[in-house]
């Protein structure tokens, strides 16, 4: 359950080490902050998962209340937080059809009730955030009218070419038509639009979207919001004031009640990179049988999620002896870490053997066996230019069954 609560500051100091997390209060004056009481789940660069009580949340850290006191913490040290319950829902799905849908060139995608273009911004209202504002340039499309199964494709292929040029969609039945040209401006009832030379007024109950030309655009935003009603924005910081949510976006302040705040916020960009982000410098395989197991991304050999043991993560590798694969590091890295183990759906009798090396000199080497629980992964990569993971045979010698997942597999800076 959301709230408000009223935290008393006074002239203590204490330390505690609590749940993975440093507390410590330091000495201060008296006094009181209204702060948010909102449960999330916080998950650390250090791959702990910790739920709490989120107080307060700011440039650089956030407060969190547990039972065993308040914590604060870095947010150089989170990758994650998440509303431990679901925002209320701000507006019903007929109303959700009315809206434009926004897609911008850093990866945000919004939804507006009012949008105009004026010379080189594009201005809307958010149901919830209120105006928002964006450069020309940020913006790859506007969807302005209601989609569906017949002209996704079609729009998607649109929305996702290399222009040069803008082009006006227009819907004829199940087919999306087009204009190429250059929009230049967007009004409540027609659209402005530069054909051959020619000024046009477009009806804007006729356009089924735009898609603008590619330009310059600023250094992307680093923080993820994702939003209710699947929507994402991107944002430079997020912070906890006066009972508000705060999205601060190049220069732009958006406030919304608690209830209406982001269900994720992720602090993740330019701290990590997954391992199944990145293409291997090399990937080897050799067949005992014939077949050649190549390994999968973010999902097992039978196309299902990644599990490791009782859990299943979004992210990591799943790789089947014999199998060598190495990654250009670069020396940019500190951490490698993952938990592995055997795929649970594997039933037969197995073994394997996992060796990590670091420029050719072995950081770990263990033998995994079915049935086992899983290893948990922390080696110090510290100037390390190229790490290569080795899946073998294990005392069996041969690969039955020799599915071995690696779960949330990262390297940390």
């Amino acid at each position: 359950m959301r709230g408000i609560s009223l935290i008393v500051q006074s002239a203590t100091r204490f330390s505690v080490v609590t749940s993975g997390l440093f507390l410590a209060i330091f000495s201060a004056a008296p006094s009181l902050l209204i702060a948010a009481d909102i449960p999330v789940a916080v998950e650390l660069l250090s791959g702990t998962v910790t739920n709490a009580q989120l107080v307060q949340l700011n440039e650089s850290l956030a407060k969190l209340s547990q039972p065993e006191g308040v914590t604060e913490v870095s947010l150089s040290q989170i990758l994650t937080l998440k509303q431990a319950t679901a925002s209320k829902p701000p507006r019903t799905a007929e109303a959700e059809k009315a809206l434009t849908d926004a897609a911008l060139r850093d990866g945000s995608r919004i939804k507006l009730s009012s949008l105009s273009l004026q010379e080189s911004r594009l201005l809307g209202k958010h149901p919830v955030w209120g105006e928002m504002e964006f450069g020309r340039n940020e913006v790859i499309s506007l969807r302005l009218a209601a989609t569906d199964a017949k002209v996704d494709a079609a729009w998607k292929e649109l929305s996702s070419r290399d222009l040069t040029r803008d082009l006006v969609v227009l819907r004829k039945g199940d087919v999306l038509d087009h204009l190429e040209g250059t929009v230049i401006g967007i009004g409540e009832k027609t659209i402005q639009f530069l054909l051959d030379g020619d000024e046009v007024p477009v009806k804007r109950e006729r356009v089924f979207g735009i898609v603008l030309a590619k330009g310059e655009v600023q250094s992307p935003s680093l923080i993820r919001c994702d939003l209710d009603n699947n929507e994402t924005i991107l944002v430079d910081q997020v912070s906890l004031a006066d009972g508000k949510w705060i999205l601060s976006r190049q220069g732009q302040n958006y406030e919304a009640d608690l209830e209406y705040g982001p269900i994720s916020i992720d602090y993740s960009s330019g701290k990590l990179v997954y391992l199944s982000e990145q293409e291997p410098r090399s990937a080897k395989y050799t067949p005992f049988f014939g077949y050649t197991w190549e390994y999968r991304k973010d999902r097992s050999f039978e196309g299902r999620p990644l599990a490791v043991g009782q859990r299943t993560y979004r992210r990591g590798l799943a790789i089947h002896s014999k199998s060598e694969m190495t990654w250009q590091l670069g020396g940019e890295f500190r951490r490698f870490q993952t938990v592995m183990g055997y795929d649970p759906e594997i039933s037969t009798a197995s073994t394997a053997l996992v060796r990590i090396l670091g420029d050719g000199k072995e950081l770990l080497k263990v033998d995994l066996v079915r049935g086992n629980p899983p290893h948990s992964v922390d080696l110090d990569i510290t100037d390390i230019s190229q790490m290569t993971i080795v899946v073998d045979f294990g005392t069996d010698e041969v690969d039955i069954g020799d599915r071995i997942h690696f779960g949330n597999a990262k390297v940390v800076k």
